[in-house]
């Protein structure tokens, strides 16, 4: 049996993605909007094991099965989007363009809030609808991106929190935050209440 990286909810978080783009594209095809999809932590496109790098132990071959990841899933919604913003800081997207030479893929390595700053500053939204799919691994994402994406007042939003693997390991039950961390939290919650 292959074993990949997640578990059945990510199997049933997928199919629930794929199905809401799909629905998305279809509701808007008929619209004049130019319809864009964008991944911040888009990886490779596929879902696969990554932490095999950094923990040895794990080198099996059965962590060598490779899934669809969201990146993908987008690339394959019928009808297409008319454009693709696909952002990882150390980009192994390249053959995505390869495979899919005739969507408009634009891949991004840069930090991802910076990107997508980037984007929702630069688009005419009057004009444009869009999706954003934000599934950091940890607290990457700032609330000021939240707030520049609800700005556009054109962009349906994914957001899967890492409440677990990232809020949950900030707090001490002592209540003694360290100021590092108090930073990273703020950053990420839009408060420093």
């Amino acid at each position: 049996m292959a074993y990949l990286f997640g578990g059945p909810w990510t199997q049933r978080k997928l199919g629930v993605v794929r199905e809401y783009l799909r629905l998305y594209a279809t509701a808007l095809k008929n619209q004049s909007f130019e319809r864009i999809y964008i991944d911040a932590f888009a990886g490779t496109g596929d879902r696969t094991n990554k932490r095999r790098d950094s923990l040895p132990l794990l080198d099996l071959p059965e962590f060598d099965a490779v899934a669809k990841g969201p990146a993908r899933l987008a690339l394959e919604v019928e009808p297409a989007f008319h454009r693709y913003i696909l952002v990882e800081r150390a980009s192994e997207l390249e053959a995505l363009k390869t495979e899919f030479p005739n969507l408009k893929v634009e891949i991004v390595n840069a930090d991802a809030n910076e990107a997508i700053a980037a984007v929702c500053s630069t688009t005419n939204w009057r004009g444009t609808r869009g999706v954003v799919f934000l599934d950091p691994y940890g607290l990457q994402v700032t609330w000021a991106t939240l707030v520049a994406i609800a700005a556009t007042k054109a962009l349906d939003v994914w957001v899967l929190f890492p409440s677990g693997m990232g809020l949950n390991r900030l707090l001490t039950k002592s209540g003694d935050i360290p100021q590092g961390w108090q930073e990273t939290l703020d950053r990420s919650l839009g408060t420093n209440q």
